[in-house]
């Protein structure tokens, strides 16, 4: 009798141990610095997105959420990282599109889009602009598309390399428009303006961001935007879909991800806080600073988005044989 009673008591010792052990372990989410990966060199939207809501989740969980660039590999090298990470809120990722659409166009990527990510939280959206250089003897996108189709092959259109977003929104509108304008690359954004500025392109897609004092400034002219809706900066430029091309939407959008198998309550509160900030006044105004529409949208919202574009762009990408250098 000694016997059991010893260890019964040792194995109730042992339990409350144990039970004060998880109890220890069970802090309220964030208890340490957050890792925000970035799959992109410092200085661009992504980045300047990310660091703006990184301190605004800062403050609002007095803990630090701390930007990672993680550039390299077509984002493959800072999204492979979080794909690896541990399931515990505490590794995530701000991407866009390429995350659904690199995997489709490399010849071997070490992670699905899909199914190795939990979809938490919308940020923000910003259309494209479609311009031209002021010499094309179009003023306006239905100008333009009969142009290309009285001269198939022989306009141009600038991209910032195969397989991105550019080159692929080109390839969208050769189908939808059916016209067949050529295909130009470029290694980045910055040479590929150069090449819009001194007409060695006819036509290419860029943000409003960084283009709209040009356009104010007579050297482009953009003959419509790439999104659902007019860009509120620039209102007098109409939707492709609008003014031509029914159904035509080519919009780069910003997303948080973490690591498949993110406890539920973590991902709610990420997602929570996400949209009480983008709910902000003051938050909306510096993201239509950087000409960004606030899109918040929770963990289902997010999934549905990556599913229609990895869908809608997998056309694309089989149609014209798209495949990365």
């Amino acid at each position: 009798m000694k016997n059991i009673a010893r260890w019964t008591s040792l194995f109730l010792t042992a339990a409350c141990i144990a039970a004060n052990s998880g109890i220890a372990t069970a802090e309220p989410y964030p208890s340490r610095p957050v890792r925000l990966v970035v799959p992109y060199a410092p200085g661009g939207t992504s980045d300047l997105l990310a660091r703006y809501v990184a301190q605004k989740l800062s403050e609002a969980w007095s803990q630090p959420v701390i930007v990672e660039n993680r550039a390299g590999a077509g984002t493959v090298i800072g999204s492979s990282g979080v794909a690896k990470a541990s399931p515990d809120g505490y590794t995530l990722l701000m991407t866009n599109n390429t995350h659904v659409i690199n995997p489709q166009v490399m010849a071997s990527v070490p992670y699905d889009p899909l199914r190795d990510f939990t979809p938490i939280a919308r940020l923000a959206s910003s259309p494209y602009l479609l311009l031209l250089n002021p010499s094309v003897p179009a003023r306006n996108l239905q100008e333009y598309i009969a142009l290309a189709k009285r001269q198939p092959g022989k306009l141009n259109f600038g991209t910032g390399g195969p397989a991105g977003l550019t080159h692929l929104g080109g390839e969208l509108f050769n189908a939808m428009a059916q016209v067949n304008i050529t295909m130009v690359h470029y290694k980045g954004a910055a040479p590929l303006t150069a090449a819009a500025l001194s007409g060695e392109i006819d036509a290419y897609l860029d943000v409003p961001a960084t283009t709209r004092q040009l356009v104010e400034g007579g050297k482009l002219r953009a003959v419509g935007t790439t999104g659902r809706e007019r860009v509120a900066t620039m209102p007098e430029v109409p939707p492709v879909a609008e003014a031509g091309v029914p159904g035509f939407d080519v919009t780069i959008s910003y997303v948080v991800l973490g690591p498949a198998g993110l406890p539920a309550a973590v991902r709610e509160k990420i997602d929570n806080e996400i949209g009480r900030i983008l709910a902000q006044p003051e938050v909306q105004q510096r993201l239509q600073s950087l000409e960004l529409t606030p899109f918040p949208g929770g963990s289902a919202e997010v999934a549905n988005w990556l599913k229609a574009e990895q869908e809608k762009y997998g056309k694309v990408i089989k149609t014209a044989r798209i495949k990365a250098e």
